[in-house]
């Protein structure tokens, strides 16, 4: 329909488990994100993100943001393995 290809997608209510990141990984898709209720590990289809919602007090935000901080080693390494699987599908 766009001509391009979409490699990423939000869970919507970020409501998923692991039958729906194993469709979404099936259906080729490289990355989705999720507003966890914790701080969790950074996976390339487990992407946290911080939710913001309409009235919310920028201050709200930047406290949620800064609560679900992910460790360097995490988010270098997830980055990294996003850059490779994107050089396996720009070279196909």
């Amino acid at each position: 329909m766009l001509g391009r290809r979409c490699d990423s997608l939000a869970y919507p209510y970020s409501a998923y488990d692991d039958r729906v990141v194993r469709a979404t990984r099936e259906a080729g898709y490289l990355l989705a994100a999720t507003v966890p209720l914790e701080p969790r590990e950074a996976l390339p289809l487990q992407w946290p993100r911080v939710g913001v919602f309409r009235g919310q007090p920028a201050s709200r935000v930047l406290l949620r943001a800064r609560t679900r901080r992910l460790r360097p080693s995490s988010a270098l390494g997830v980055l990294l393995r996003l850059r490779r699987a994107g050089r396996r599908v720009a070279s196909k």
